[in-house]
């Protein structure tokens, strides 16, 4: 799958169109596949809903902060007093969430973060992505995170997944 990906980004995109682009536009792929290694190990750990839930408040809180400032090239949208008082909420209710489940503690709370910066990793990728769609076209801002993602995975798998 990796060669093939591959062997099609070489005949549709030119190489120089890929050196003229920044290495942060590159790096697309990389994050979707940090997402998924997040996912496979706290998915177990704090169950599927729970970390849905913290993943869409890491994206929406993300996607305010990269539109605040203007980064990766998006148009910027300041923050109000409306957005605030919704972030509010939306830590309230995971919070809420949360204590429902069970009693808070620091090793729960850690295990909340991380699904909160997952969901933050996303908004980038889909940032990153969309910066380098614009700038390479539509071909290349879908197979170069392939090709990233694909090798970014293949290399956990060889370094960080046991036998059996």
């Amino acid at each position: 799958m990796v060669l093939l990906s591959f062997v099609v980004l070489c005949n549709r995109v030119c190489v120089k169109q890929l050196t003229a682009l920044h290495t942060w536009e590159l790096c697309g792929g990389f994050l979707g596949a940090t997402y998924l290694v997040f996912l496979l190990v706290f998915v177990t750990k704090v169950g599927v809903g729970l970390f849905m839930k913290a993943v869409v408040v890491g994206q929406l809180a993300m996607g305010a902060v990269l539109e605040q400032f203007g980064w990766i090239n998006l148009k910027i949208s300041k923050f109000n007093y409306n957005t605030l008082a919704a972030f509010l909420l939306l830590i309230v209710a995971l919070l809420l969430i949360v204590t429902l489940n069970a009693p808070i503690s620091i090793s729960l709370a850690l295990w909340i973060i991380v699904p909160v910066l997952a969901g933050s990793l996303l908004t980038v990728q889909a940032a990153v992505n969309g910066s380098l769609g614009q700038k390479a076209g539509t071909h290349t801002s879908t197979l170069v995170p392939f090709f990233v993602g694909t090798v970014a995975r293949g290399l956990v798998f060889v370094f960080f997944v046991g036998e059996g």
